[in-house]
Formats: structure tokens, C-alpha cells, sequence
């Protein structure tokens, strides 16, 4: 008796070739989709420890101005009223701690033996010794330079910090006692060349916008908010094809030390 031999017909195999295709697909479509998910949670993770370390290290630097150990040897009167601590030097008048020049914040504040001195870079003592002399005024700058927000101890290049790169907007207002009364709380917030006196600036509002790494992070490119408060539109003719994070982030920081 003569054995038939059975096995898959054409369309038998071309229907399990298809089945299989399409469960290759999908597979691989959840792993894209899930590597695409990956990434963009790695870049919202960099974008916070990048914004948080810019705005904790702005507001320490920043609430430093007029910084002077009162408590010190030696420490009087001349040391805590400001215009005696701090006399004129540079672009600065007497009493004057912070002030913008050429688009640097520049911030000024006494060194201090207990080593308090919140620093732009990782310099030791012996390299700034002057940090430690209470009786030193010391200013550090802080600025954007081709995208990236720099710190440094004013005329000392060597001392440069890139704090974050990436910026692609950034903004300084400063918040000044208008008013007759001088109660030390801010009226108006402007521009740097909008400032009457820098004496009576007593808060400063940073804004900066950080855009990711990964320039092909989206499927399409994302609305955000400029610092001027208006929305760079992602559907805009110059956005075409922009497909990386954006992310804005502000802070008020309010000044100390501040007795006259």
C-alpha cells in the first residue's frame, strides 16, 4: 500500500509566513516604543537635576551678595553697614553688592574664616585663600555664553564653571523698592537697564529654558514657554522638524543681608 506523504500547502505556509511577520512587527514596535519611553524619561530626569542644580547654585550665590562675617574678630561697625563693608570699587558704588554689566550678573560678599563661602568651582583654599579673609570683598560673575550658563570669580577665567548647557533662552530681572517708604520689598521687576539704583534691588527673578540633548527625542516638535512669558509655537515654520525636549524653569530669589 502506497504511503501519502501530507505537509503544507502554499497558502498554508504563506499565511504562517504572514502571521509570523506580523508578530515580528508588533514586537518590535513595543520595544521602539518602549526604548522611545526609555529615553525620554532619562531626558526628564536630566532636564530636573540640571534645573535644580542651576536654580539651588543662582540662589545661594545670589542671596551671598553682601555677605560679611559680623560675628568675626575685630568685626564693627565699618562691617556690618553696608557702604562701609563694601566702599566703591569697580562698576560698584559704596553700599552696592549686586549690579549687571555687560550681561553678568556679578555679585559681591566678604570671605569668611569658617569656610561659609559658597563656591562657582571646586578650588580648594589654596588656590582663593582670600575666600577665608573676612576682610576681602570677592565678586563672582554669572552669565550665559554660547548656551551655556557660566560661574566664575569675576576677572579669574581659570575659575570658569559650566553650571548646565543647552540654554537657548535666559532672563534676569531684578526686583526694585520704588516706593517712598523703602520697605525693602519690591515693587516693579525690570531689566537690568530699567534699574534706578542696584542699592534698592532687593529680590532677582531667573528664568532659563533648556532643550535636550537628543535633538530627535519626539514624534513632533513640542510647544514651550519663552522667558518673556510668550509660547515658541512647535508647529511655527522655523520649528519644522525640531524634535527635541524643552523645558522652562524660574525661581524669585530674594536678597539678604541687606542692613544699611
Amino acid at each position: 500500500m502506497k504511503k501519502t506523504q501530507q505537509g503544507f500547502t502554499i497558502i498554508e505556509l504563506m499565511v504562517g509566513l504572514s502571521l509570523g511577520l506580523l508578530l515580528a512587527f508588533a514586537v518590535a514596535a513595543i520595544y521602539l516604543q518602549t526604548g522611545q519611553s526609555r529615553n525620554t524619561q532619562t531626558e526628564l530626569s536630566r532636564f530636573n537635576d540640571n534645573g535644580r542644580y542651576v536654580l539651588d547654585t543662582y540662589k545661594r550665590i545670589v542671596t551671598q551678595s553682601g555677605y560679611r562675617a559680623w560675628s568675626d574678630a575685630g568685626s564693627s561697625k565699618d562691617n556690618i553697614q553696608l557702604n562701609l563693608a563694601f566702599p566703591a570699587a569697580g562698576d560698584f558704588l559704596a553700599g552696592q553688592t549686586i549690579l549687571e554689566k555687560d550681561n553678568e550678573l556679578l555679585v559681591r560678599f566678604k570671605g569668611d574664616a569658617s569656610k561659609n563661602i559658597i563656591r562657582c568651582d571646586k578650588s580648594d583654599d589654596a588656590d582663593y585663600p582670600f575666600l577665608k579673609d573676612a576682610s576681602v570683598a570677592t565678586t563672582f560673575a554669572l552669565y550665559l555664553d554660547s548656551g551655556s550658563l557660566i560661574c566664575k570669580i569675576a576677572g579669574e577665567d581659570d575659575s570658569k564653571q559650566i553650571l548646565v548647557k543647552n540654554v537657548v533662552d535666559y532672563s534676569l530681572l531684578y526686583g526694585e523698592d520704588t516706593g517712598g517708604a523703602k520697605d525693602q520689598i519690591p515693587d516693579a521687576y525690570v531689566l537690568a537697564g530699567a534699574v534706578g539704583n542696584w542699592s534698592d534691588v532687593y529680590a532677582v527673578k531667573l528664568c532659563f529654558v533648556l532643550k535636550s540633548e537628543n535633538a530627535k527625542l519626539l514624534e513632533k516638535p513640542m510647544d514651550y514657554m519663552k522667558c518673556d512669558g510668550s509660547v515658541s509655537d512647535g508647529s511655527a515654520a522655523g520649528r519644522a522638524g525640531d524634535l527635541a525636549m524643552y523645558r522652562t524653569f524660574r525661581s524669585t530669589i530674594m536678597l539678604r543681608n541687606r542692613f544699611k
